[in-house]
């Protein structure tokens, strides 16, 4: 199998782009190797969300079936607390305060 994508790239980010059909030749690839690749795609863009969301969870799980749906993310207890770390204290007082506000 094979697919085709017309990629776009510049050699320097002020050089003009150029366009490329790439071929991908799938023939031979087992289930293990894609989950491999897909893996190493997944873990970097997973990296980077922790960057801009300036917040490394301890632990996390990536449902794979959800990538690419935009699917809201979920804001757990722990992935709270990780971000509350890079509060000012002024805004931790706020959330507690919230929080405390809040019925059972």
């Amino acid at each position: 199998m094979r697919t085709t994508y017309t990629v776009k790239t510049s050699i320097t980010r002020d050089s003009d782009e150029k366009s490329t059909q790439l071929t991908l030749d799938w023939d031979g690839v087992s289930q293990e190797d894609l989950m491999e690749l897909a893996s190493r795609s997944i873990i970097i863009t997973t990296q980077s969300r922790y960057r801009r969301a300036k917040v490394v969870p301890e632990s996390d799980v990536v449902k794979v079936a959800d990538i690419g749906t935009r699917a809201p993310a979920v804001l757990t207890p722990e992935r709270m607390i990780a971000a509350a770390q890079n509060f000012t204290a002024e805004q931790r007082a706020e959330l507690l305060k919230q929080l405390r506000a809040m019925k059972e």
